[in-house]
């Protein structure tokens, strides 16, 4: 094992690295005890959508979802040993749910067109 993260774990194999989705589920930086079933697979079937909706705009480390052990099949991704750029975007429903909050008091941010009160 290279890493293990709060959802994926990186094995290397030869050149390449396998990443492998598992069914740990995390909330803000805590672990939760009890996984929940699926969820690798239903993880990396989302991002390899994703990584074949962008594959015209943008290059991905992507090899094979195919070529992987068989232990983590549906779960896992062959991938490119790449350099990291360390950069992690977390999106959560704050800014929507405040944005036109009536207890703001100067009113909805930017140009949210909110109704009064």
């Amino acid at each position: 094992m290279v890493h293990s993260g709060k959802v994926r774990d990186l094995y290397a194999d030869g050149d390449d690295l396998i990443m492998v989705a598992s069914d740990r589920i995390s909330v803000y930086d805590v672990v939760l005890p009890t996984p929940i079933p699926d969820k690798g697979a239903i993880l990396t079937q989302l991002s390899l959508w994703w990584f074949e909706r962008l594959a015209g705009l943008v290059p991905s480390h992507v090899i094979s979802a195919t070529r992987v052990p068989a232990q983590w099949a549906g779960r896992a991704i062959r991938v490119r040993r790449l350099d990291m750029f360390g950069v992690e975007c977390i999106a959560r429903a704050i800014w929507p749910a405040t944005g036109c909050s009536p207890t703001r008091p100067r009113g909805p941010s930017r140009a949210c067109p909110c109704p009064p009160g």
